[in-house]
């Protein structure tokens, strides 16, 4: 063996030296480096295998492996590929004072009742694609954008105002890996967030994008605050009327009528937007499967029926419902509270034409 060849090898067996790449003498690009690929280094060093034979352990592309190389290659066998380093993003991260500019535009825009298209992106439960309304900077409604149904929503927190988008936005601001912010131009709310809070975790992401956000007309709590004697009072997320009804027949008495699961026979009046003449016509159609498919205030019961919640007293009920008890019954039901017979509504709630909600009710004319 030559002075050359024992040299090399007496370098080789010492794992020292600075890195050249990610993965020096990875032959296969597998992110290790094994005996043979190490071997195969030695021999292009020597000349006895061409550069194209293993490119990883000729890392400064000269056609040729050189002593430092080798080193390289042992320290990746030893200790594992290093990581490539990421390509830097360029960040949309705001800067206090933009922050704070857009902060301030959006309180002199003065919107107190207002509603938006809310688009949700993240790893997480729940629906996408939402028409919000807030009303003093609080969530009072999760709608279908549409069917305009209030929703049952699980994870209600992945839901912002846009003052609780602002809060978060701030606490973001510092600490994060990544965060990417879009500001409305003339109100100064956010119309997109995005933000990476760890670089290292995976399906930590969350992004939200606002659209079409708009002052909320027309509120009332009974017909008497409506502009014209043609307006009623709706109730929130009730059916304003349809003006001319249809005739309908009913298919089905009960359950077992109706062609399998989840089918069920049901008054077309429960119907959202029903317009049939007689609402007590019972006909087939899609019973619930999960909570979500109920309106606010009810649960998904074993037989695909949206029904209210079993109680055993008003704390065990939502906000603005009371336990309801039928004679010798050991529970009851949460049915909306009635008022103010049954005294003032919950959490800064709204009276509504006898009920309670959570936000007032709108003006609306019945079509002819």
């Amino acid at each position: 063996m030559s002075r050359l060849s024992r040299a090399i090898l007496v370098i080789v067996t010492m794992a020292c030296g600075a890195l050249a790449q990610p993965c020096p003498c990875d032959c296969d690009d597998d992110r290790r480096v094994r005996v043979h690929e190490l071997a195969t280094g030695i021999n292009i060093a020597l000349e006895r295998m061409e550069a194209s034979r293993c490119p990883a352990a000729d890392g400064d592309g000269n056609s040729e492996v050189e002593v430092n190389e080798l080193v390289s290659g042992v320290d990746a066998a030893l200790h594992g590929c290093v990581a490539p380093t990421p390509t830097p993003v360029p960040d949309g991260r705001p800067t206090q004072a933009e922050l704070d500019a857009a902060r301030a535009a959006w309180n002199a825009a003065g919107y107190t009742h207002y509603e938006y298209r809310y688009f949700l992106g993240c790893f997480c439960f729940g629906p996408h694609d939402v028409e919000l309304e807030v009303l003093n900077g609080k969530v009072v409604a999760i709608r279908d954008p549409a069917t305009g149904r209030d929703l049952n929503v699980e994870f209600a927190d992945l839901y912002l105002s846009v003052d609780q988008l602002f809060d978060r936005i701030q606490s973001d601001l510092v600490g994060t890996h990544r965060l990417d912010v879009q500001f409305d131009t003339e109100t100064g709310h956010p119309t997109e967030y995005s933000v990476d809070p760890v670089r290292e975790l995976a399906d930590d992401e969350l992004t939200v994008r606002i659209d079409n956000l708009r002052p909320v007309e027309g509120s009332c709590t009974n017909a008497d605050e409506c502009d014209s004697f043609a307006e009623i009072c709706v109730d929130p997320g009730g059916f304003v009327g349809c003006g001319a009804c249809f005739d309908a027949m009913s298919d089905c008495d009960t359950d077992s009528d109706c062609d399998g699961e989840p089918q069920i026979c049901q008054r077309i009046g429960l119907k959202p937007g029903s317009c049939a003449c007689d609402p007590s016509v019972r006909v087939c159609q899609p019973g619930c499967t999960t909570d979500s498919d109920c309106p606010f205030g009810t649960t998904c019961d074993p037989d695909h029926h949206c029904v209210p919640p079993r109680c055993i007293d008003d704390s065990t009920c939502p906000d603005n419902f009371t336990c309801l008890f039928a004679p010798d019954a050991r529970t009851g039901s949460c049915l909306r509270t009635h008022c103010p017979d049954l005294g003032q509504c919950a959490d800064d709630g709204f009276c509504v034409n006898g009920r309670c909600y959570p936000r007032p009710g709108r003006c609306g004319v019945v079509p002819p």
